[in-house]
């Protein structure tokens, strides 16, 4: 009932010894948080100085009307302890992870991603005054055309500053037992002197509304399971982007994310499994709008996947895991003795008590 409060709760209980360690939280001297195992292991994987990973880009125009460069995104994420400690139940032996059945996050989990991005102040003017990193991205040596992928880096840092801050909480009131919010940097804001304070909530999503299908929403009805923040609302109509909204027919995405989705749709399909799957970013796009009962293991066309298993909305735990049994296939034997072996890869992720 009061979105902005329960906003501010959880961001000001992610900045709590983060912001001042850089957000170099195995320093955090309060609590202790939690990095996502084999999140390196990709073409879109870490870069080196802050451990970024390459995101979706954004086409020119779509996020403002000066916005005539394609935009690089890069992010990293981080998890409290109850939501680690599932992350050290898989990769208890990091030689043979243990995923095969529905994964569930505890009661206390809390995660949130900072994203950065290459706007500048000129192409999107609620960038003023953005605080930023030194990263090592990917070449673009047209201004206007993104890279698909982070496969190729450059040879020196460039850069990157805050578009977006994502959150998100279990909690059991919610249909979909996850609360996700989202902010984004706001330049216009006034009289706030840390940069990395200087944040508007987009808003704040705790289920799907699966029967708000495209006839529903043409004939006037609107998602209750999000709430949007209208000043930032007004805001985006401010930057003349292309964008049609935040996410999907008035649910919640964020300024960096795909307006035709929404952030509880694509952490849905989190999950290991051996069949093919619609693309996450497409789900609302069809007749057939996710459920809120169970995260998704069903095609668009709701037939199951035989196989498949939960990863209860945690697209940093699949994709780890995805990296880890891709690498794993391209290894001969002797390398797998090798590389498992090194002290490196045996990171645990339990959390202290």
């Amino acid at each position: 009932t009061e979105p902005e409060e329960y906003a501010r709760l959880v961001k000001e209980y992610c900045w709590d010894g983060n912001r001042s360690t850089d957000f170099v939280v195995q320093n955090n001297p309060i609590r202790a948080w939690y990095h996502a195992p084999w999140m390196h292991a990709s073409t879109n994987g870490r870069e080196p100085l802050k451990g970024l990973t390459f995101e979706r880009p954004t086409p020119p125009l779509e996020l403002a009307s000066q916005q005539t460069h394609a935009l690089q995104n890069w992010a990293i994420g981080f998890y409290n302890a109850p939501g680690a400690s599932l992350f050290g139940h898989v990769w208890n032996d990091p030689n043979n992870p243990n995923w095969a059945e529905d994964l569930k996050f505890p009661d206390g989990t809390c995660v949130f991603k900072l994203l950065m991005t290459t706007a500048s102040n000129e192409q999107v003017f609620t960038m003023k005054g953005s605080p930023g990193w030194p990263a090592v991205i990917a070449p673009q040596p047209d201004p206007c055309i993104a890279p698909i992928n982070g496969a190729k880096r450059n040879s020196h840092a460039s850069l990157v500053r805050l578009i977006q801050v994502d959150w998100a909480v279990v909690d059991w009131r919610a249909p979909i037992r996850w609360v996700f919010g989202t902010f984004m940097y706001d330049g216009t804001l006034k009289g706030v002197e840390d940069p990395w304070n200087r944040l508007s909530l987009v808003g704040v999503q705790w289920g799907n509304d699966p029967i708000l299908d495209q006839a529903a929403y043409d004939a006037g009805r609107r998602p209750v399971e999000s709430w949007l923040n209208p000043q930032v609302e007004a805001l985006r109509k401010r930057l003349g982007g292309r964008r049609l909204g935040w996410g999907f027919n008035g649910r919640l995405n964020g300024p960096a994310d795909n307006f035709i989705s929404a952030c509880g749709s694509c952490h849905s399909f989190a999950q290991r499994n051996p069949g093919p799957l619609a693309r996450a970013g497409r789900v609302v796009q069809n007749k057939r709008i996710i459920q809120n009962e169970r995260p998704a293991t069903t095609r668009l066309d709701g037939t199951n996947v035989q196989g498949a298993v939960s990863g209860d909305y945690s697209m940093q735990l699949m994709k780890g895991f995805d990296n880890y049994e891709n690498w794993l296939a391209k290894q001969t034997s002797k390398e797998k003795n090798v590389l498992l072996s090194l002290p490196g890869r045996r990171v645990v992720f339990k959390p202290k008590l």
